[in-house]
């Protein structure tokens, strides 16, 4: 995958704060065997902006819309299906200072998807996070975050798929170039269905190491494992990644 990442992010006095990122993503996969992967090619753009206003020092209030569009190589895959699909994402929320070294976050919100293809139907989602953020000493970062979503399914006899995930990550840097980070995330996905309900669990374990080369070239080293496990015989399964990411800055 290649991905584009530009942002913007400006303080306006009197409490205003504006922040805003865009991302292209490029995903490509090679053929397995007989099976052709070139319809699943994709790229996907994204858009966010968020804008706070500072109700009080440590304390700011935000609303952060958000745009996702899909955009698969192939129009038609080898099944008939068009993929793609645009999704659209309004939350609010608050951000808290608590202490100088300790940071919270919680937001709440729905989304929307639009096929396509018109054999699925649209969906509306909701979902909500929680950030904390802890700074214990001034090259040690912990980090937690809580998320719960639930996507209305398109398929008929499947009402939707409620998800919860649990990410802990700790970060250390050694020097002012290099980050260290581990992480852990537990996700849990309950399939609600008409007839009968399923779900499946996965723990994914991972270590990443950035270097930040010099002021215009960056790399990033990442190793994980995912064990996956559930009600089918076919969720089980465990999966090794590693990724290698050079980049770029102006």
């Amino acid at each position: 995958m290649n991905s584009l990442v530009m942002g913007f992010l400006r303080s306006i006095p009197d409490g205003l704060l504006v922040d805003l990122q865009f991302q292209v993503s490029k995903i490509s996969f090679e053929n397995n065997g007989p099976r052709n992967n070139s319809d699943r090619w994709e790229t996907d753009y994204q858009g966010r902006a968020r804008i706070g206003w500072e109700i009080e020092e440590g304390t700011t209030i935000f609303v952060q819309p958000r745009a996702f569009f899909s955009r698969f190589r192939v129009k038609v895959d080898d099944f008939g299906t068009i993929r793609d699909y645009n999704e659209y994402e309004l939350t609010a929320g608050i951000r808290l200072n608590a202490t100088p070294i300790t940071f919270l976050e919680f937001l709440a919100g729905l989304s929307t998807r639009k096929n396509k293809d018109e054999q699925f139907e649209d969906t509306v989602n909701y979902l909500s996070r929680g950030n904390f953020v802890w700074n214990p000493t001034s090259v040690t970062t912990f980090n937690a975050s809580l998320n719960q979503t639930f996507e209305g399914a398109a398929a008929e006899g499947v009402s939707g798929t409620l998800t919860r995930s649990l990410t802990t990550s700790v970060d250390w840097t050694p020097q002012d170039d290099v980050i260290l980070t581990a992480e852990t995330t537990l996700r849990i996905e309950e399939f609600e269905g008409i007839d009968t309900n399923t779900s499946r669990q996965s723990m994914i374990l991972g270590l990443v190491a950035e270097w930040a080369i010099n002021r215009n070239f960056y790399s990033r080293l990442s190793l994980s494992r995912e064990m996956q496990d559930g009600d089918l015989a076919t969720d089980e399964m465990t999966e090794n990644k590693v990724s290698l990411r050079l980049g770029a800055a102006l």
